[in-house]
């Protein structure tokens, strides 16, 4: 803390600790400290630095709180507010299971946790009126009322194909292709053919194999170690896998990753690989063609020829 250029105190809250996010109380003479590494909040006193509260987190689980504020209720009161990827375990896949977790009475109160967004909440700012809105790596943005209730939740322009991937099918050619655009959503089916989506479960379609008892592939699913027999599949330094689809003829087998779409054989050996332009959320095997699935395309990506990434 500086004044007029001078530094008054200085004080580390947490050794080892990441502090990010950092919001003055509206009276300012309290100053609450997010952080990006663990679920804390810190509330210092403004003048020195000293820490007057550390709310209550207890039941989140997730990396860190790095977004704070402070908002009002429209009644006189304060209501101290924290989110990031703090989540509630339990919920079902593609619900709002990332929460802002609010305390009344400067932070004094009780704690409330509202589900807000499927993905990471990156910021929280206040409004004029009372509560606050708050942007979202769904990706969009959201409100919260002064009661504390979600008024709106982001609506996300695109698809999200995350925790989809058992609605993933394909025909044996490859030219029908169903798929969902986001958890909870009927699914669709398109044509490369006609070139037509159509509102159809295809039940005709064959989805991903992912269990052989040739092939038994482990730890796999969002992990960035998955195993062969018990044995180690060789990727890049900090990538995780994300699908898996076995093929036909169980020889071999495609792993789809945050970057690249791999083959591997029935020892486990890279045969080849194909860098994505996204996320391998889901990947379909047939005899000579691949369907996968990405990210940051909103639909399928098709490739055929031969049983290569």
């Amino acid at each position: 803390m500086t004044r007029l250029g001078e530094k008054i105190v200085e004080r580390t809250p947490v050794a080892g600790g990441r502090p990010y996010g950092l919001a003055w109380s509206p009276d300012g003479a309290l100053l609450a400290i997010g952080f990006e590494d663990r679920l804390r909040v810190e509330v210092l006193q403004a003048n020195d630095l000293r820490t007057v509260l550390v709310p209550d987190m207890t039941w989140l689980q997730g990396e860190g709180t790095p977004a704070v504020t402070w908002a009002s209720d429209a009644r006189g009161g304060v209501q101290l507010y924290a989110a990031g990827y703090a989540r509630r375990s339990g919920g079902a896949p593609g619900t709002p299971n990332f929460v802002i977790r609010r305390w009344g009475d400067f932070g004094l109160g009780p704690a409330r946790d509202i589900p807000a967004a499927r993905d990471a909440i990156s910021h929280l700012l206040p409004l004029p009126q009372g509560g606050l809105a708050f942007a979202a790596a769904d990706p969009g943005w959201g409100r919260i009322a002064p009661d504390g209730s979600l008024v709106q939740a982001p609506a996300p322009p695109g698809g999200d194909f995350r925790n989809t991937s058992e609605w993933l099918a394909a025909s044996p050619d490859g030219q029908r292709v169903r798929f969902v655009l986001r958890p909870g959503t009927p699914a669709l089916v398109f044509d490369g053919q006609s070139g037509q989506l159509t509102a159809d479960e295809g039940r005709d379609l064959i989805p991903a194999r992912q269990q052989s008892a040739r092939l038994a592939v482990t730890d796999w699913q969002n992990r960035d170690r998955p195993r062969l027999n018990g044995q180690p599949l060789r990727l890049s330094e900090g990538e995780f896998s994300r699908s898996l689809a076995i093929m036909p003829r169980e020889d071999s087998f495609l792993l789809g990753t945050d970057t690249h779409l791999r083959l591997f054989d029935r020892t486990g050996r890279l045969i080849d690989q194909l860098p994505m332009p996204g996320t391998v959320w889901g990947v379909v095997a047939a005899d000579g063609i691949a369907v996968a699935r990405t990210w940051r395309r909103h639909h399928p990506l098709v490739r055929g020829d031969r049983p290569s990434a």
